[in-house]
């Protein structure tokens, strides 16, 4: 009785062993995602805009991504990301406005991050990218009388989470801040991605 106790033990720790060894390949490795991302443009009060009015923008992502373990909790992911846009702003100004509006991102990201369990693992977001910025002046009967666009960089900081939810799919959150020279994009990040 003894023996079979101790062996139904081993088999019992080996499960175990061999079920966090799986769990710790599906979230290692590459990966790619979707993200619906909800954010907001603000400039900086600092800078003579002070009354500049923001507002939400939706846009969907996609992301491609690849995590390494570096020792037993701790992992390294690094990350690309294209979306829509990170928002807009409306600046008053004399006689009108200056509507600034985001297109075309690309983000570059390093997410180191601790496990907290077999198959989740909570990081923070380092990185640059950059955004084509457009600003329009109108008049306050609507009538657009300049337009220039430009591709601006920025940093990137940000806290987020992620799990698996089954052997090859992860659901993540992040909240993300962009800061450019004089204006800031906050961002609410949900995405879903595929294990390889």
């Amino acid at each position: 009785m003894k023996k079979v106790l101790i062996a139904m033990m081993l088999v019992a720790s080996n499960s175990a062993m061999a079920g966090e060894e799986a769990s710790s390949r599906d979230i290692e490795g590459a990966y790619v995602g979707l993200g619906a991302n909800f954010s907001a443009l603000t400039v900086d009060e600092t800078s003579s805009y002070n009354k500049a009015s923001g507002s939400s923008e939706f846009s969907g992502a996609l992301k491609l991504g690849y995590n390494f373990k570096v020792v037993k909790k701790f992992m390294l992911g690094i990350e690309i990301e294209t979306a829509g846009n990170i928002g807009s702003v409306d600046i008053p100004v004399t006689g009108g406005k200056v509507e600034v509006s985001t297109s075309s991102v690309l983000n570059f990201s390093i997410l180191p991050g601790v496990r907290l369990g077999e198959s989740s693992v909570l990081y923070a977001r380092l990185g640059s990218g950059s955004a084509n910025v457009t600003a329009k002046g109108v008049t306050t009967s609507g009538t657009v009388v300049s337009t220039s666009s430009e591709d601006k960089s920025y940093t990137q900081v940000g806290i987020g989470y992620r799990a698996m939810v089954s052997q090859k799919v992860s659901l993540s959150t992040d909240i993300i801040v962009n800061s450019f020279k004089d204006a800031n994009s906050s961002v609410v990040s949900f995405g879903a991605q595929y294990n390889f």
